[in-house]
């Protein structure tokens, strides 16, 4: 019994951690030289890579909600296609607001579908806005604080999820800390350059993952609201430290280690169950 126990454990720990974090350095480190605008995919591989391992019922075309987690990665790397086109601004922030939208509609849909279409295209909408926010506001603060800050918050988040509702979810939180974990050795230590349009690429899943988190496994929305609004604090962090040498970069990420950190525990004492977990 207790073999089978570490068995499982040792099974999930390389699903969650080591696996998403070597496909994502590995599928970067190679696109990354194949050219730069293919970099962002090695994140969108190991994403869907971890969830297939994580999710083993996944369907495709998608039959539930969680299989259209799926989808988030490539309408990301699309949106990030589109914001580097020549067409005019604002029909970039529109396209790009849609395909979010899109997404969220099809992630919220089977889940909110009892309370009506308006319900689901109004939550679609204000979460797909909120994320395309995101997305296009990382373009002029610091690339790699900012992932940093979305593994951050991804890593933090995953014990709330798990223990309060989701083990999956939590799995798949704690799998994409992992992915951008594996994008960001690429970027800091054998690249040595940002990761071309992984900003763009890497806040839908993640938003995609908290609005799961509360429509699936019943997450309090002030948590899921609260650890998305916790990326600003990067934003700030880059206006204070100059993340250009690694000690300062490293410098850039402790505030939003210690909100994140904070969020988590606050969080964890509100879901914590009142029977033992065990």
């Amino acid at each position: 019994m207790y073999q089978d126990a570490a068995s499982s454990n040792i099974t999930m720990l390389l699903n969650t951690g080591v696996y998403p974090l070597l496909i994502a350095a590995v599928a970067t480190l190679i696109l990354s030289k194949l050219h730069r605008q293919l970099a962002a995919l090695g994140a969108v591989i190991s994403f869907i890579a971890g969830l297939a391992l994580i999710h083993t019922g996944l369907n495709f075309p998608p039959a539930k909600a969680l299989d259209y987690l799926a989808l988030t990665a490539p309408i990301a790397f699309a949106s990030y296609l589109i914001w580097q086109s020549n067409i005019s601004l604002r029909l970039r922030l529109i396209t790009i607001a849609v395909l979010n939208s899109l997404a969220m509609y099809l992630l919220m849909n089977p889940v909110l579908q009892h309370q009506g279409v308006a319900v689901s295209v109004l939550a679609a909408l204000v979460v797909g806005i909120m994320a395309t926010g995101f997305m296009i506001s990382t373009q002029k603060h610091g690339n790699d604080t900012y992932i940093g800050a979305l593994a951050i918050v991804a890593g933090t988040s995953a014990p709330v999820v798990a223990i309060g509702g989701s083990l999956l979810l939590g799995q798949l939180l704690g799998a994409y800390a992992a992915t951008l974990a594996g994008t960001l050795l690429v970027s800091r230590f054998a690249y040595r350059q940002p990761t071309l349009g992984l900003t763009l690429v890497a806040t839908l899943p993640l938003i995609a993952l908290l609005a799961q988190a509360y429509v699936l496994a019943d997450i309090p929305m002030w948590f899921c609201l609260a650890a998305a609004l916790t990326l600003s604090v990067s934003w700030i962090a880059t206006l204070i430290f100059e993340a250009n040498s690694f000690s300062g970069w490293v410098k850039s990420l402790i505030p939003q280690l210690i909100t994140s950190a904070a969020l988590a525990g606050i969080g964890l004492w509100s879901v914590w169950p009142e029977s033992s977990l065990y």
